[in-house]
């Protein structure tokens, strides 16, 4: 037997911190995330894009009857919605913010409020609209995150006659920046 524990003991803890020293000297990047263009993406048919995002106005609020809570605010996030495929559009979507301090919200539902329209976009048609979040006040938006009812996306697919739909539909959702766009004109 060549060599006793204490040796290779000691090699091992040699070469680990010799990997140690040169992870420190490798340049890393400062922030935790690389900052890309990320208001643009695609999730199953279709192409998102986020135009805008910010507090909405209490001329929008009245105008639709809603009214926050105590300690709390609107916020309003404008997307584009482009049909990829080749057949109508499945996708439902599910909607929540993420604001500076950390937390998330769903999105308010309301009456006066409607989803924009994802589902049964034709071939290369586009729609436009809005969700809408109650925050805590004091908070701002800074990421969007959509999710996929894969369920139901996979029976519309069944239905539409596609071929190969998958078991496991992925990716299940998607997250959109929301930092440096334009207030919302509400």
């Amino acid at each position: 037997m060549v060599g006793t524990f204490p040796t290779w003991f000691a090699v091992l803890l040699a070469f680990r911190l010799v990997l140690l020293g040169m992870g420190m000297t490798t340049p890393q990047s400062t922030s935790k995330k690389v900052e890309k263009d990320s208001h643009n993406a695609r999730l199953g048919d279709l192409q998102i894009t986020v135009t805008a995002a910010g507090t909405v106005s209490p001329i929008f609020a009245r105008q639709r009857g809603i009214a926050p809570r105590l300690g709390s605010h609107f916020v309003i996030v404008n997307l584009k919605f482009k049909n990829l495929a080749l057949y109508s559009s499945c996708p439902v979507l599910e909607a929540m913010v993420r604001v500076d301090l950390g937390f998330n919200y769903y999105q308010y539902r309301g009456e006066n409020l409607k989803d924009p329209k994802t589902q049964g976009l034709q071939p290369t048609e586009e729609s436009e609209g809005s969700y809408v979040f109650e925050a805590k006040d004091g908070t701002h938006p800074v990421e969007l995150r959509l999710l996929r009812d894969t369920f139901y996306e996979r029976s519309c697919m069944n239905d539409q006659h596609r071929r190969g739909v998958p078991f496991i539909i992925r990716p299940k959702d998607v997250t959109l920046s929301l930092r440096n766009l334009p207030e919302p004109a509400n």
